[in-house]
């Protein structure tokens, strides 16, 4: 199967020869040969090569195949209008900073965790593991904001009242896991404007 891997070095694009899906391949390997495979270094220390090339899976930050069931690191959100019984709107969810800062629109990255709705039409969801909380605009899939944590929040962000009646969003930012390896001991709450 036809593959882009993205690592911190360089983008390798070539074949793999996957029995499966990419992703299970991979959670096998410490090493992923991409074959027949022209070589792109970031730092444009080199020029392009072609060759088959041995990519360390831990460098791996996005692998793209041509099959929609093995797209590992590619992640959307779906809003789904019921009445209509069609998808409302789609958007990646999540980034990789790496690509990003080489002109990589935001592709998505995995994902473990839940989201929350306001009644004001904010949606709230931290599950990535770009380790962000981010607020959706509920009606149009506009990402309105996004903040930074510590560690990536793999659960589904909590909302309450405080005594004054301002409302609040707190998110476990725990990560770790099988997502990613950067953890923290950290809940982090964050105030809503005033009404």
């Amino acid at each position: 199967m036809r593959v882009e891997a993205y690592t911190a070095t360089g983008i390798a694009t070539g074949m793999v020869a996957a029995p499966g899906h990419v992703r299970a391949h991979v959670e096998g390997l410490s090493e992923l040969i991409v074959e027949g495979s022209e070589w792109l270094p970031i730092d444009g220390s080199a020029a392009r090569q072609a060759g088959d090339v041995k990519l360390p899976v831990d460098d791996l930050l996005l692998l793209v195949s041509d099959e929609l069931d093995d797209v590992p690191g590619h992640a959307q959100w779906h809003a789904i209008d019921l009445d209509a019984g069609q998808i409302a709107w789609t958007v990646p969810l999540g980034v990789v900073d790496a690509l990003v800062a080489r002109g990589v629109p935001p592709t998505g990255t995995p994902s473990l965790g839940g989201s929350i709705a306001t009644v004001g039409g904010l949606v709230f969801i931290a599950g990535t593991n770009d380790a962000r909380l981010r607020a959706f605009d509920a009606d149009s899939g506009r990402e309105l904001w996004a903040d930074r944590l510590e560690a990536s929040g793999h659960a589904t962000p909590m909302t309450y009242r405080g005594k004054s009646g301002r409302q609040f969003v707190v998110i476990a930012a725990g990560g770790g896991g099988y997502l990613s390896r950067t953890t923290a001991d950290v809940v982090a709450a964050y105030a809503l404007p005033a009404p």
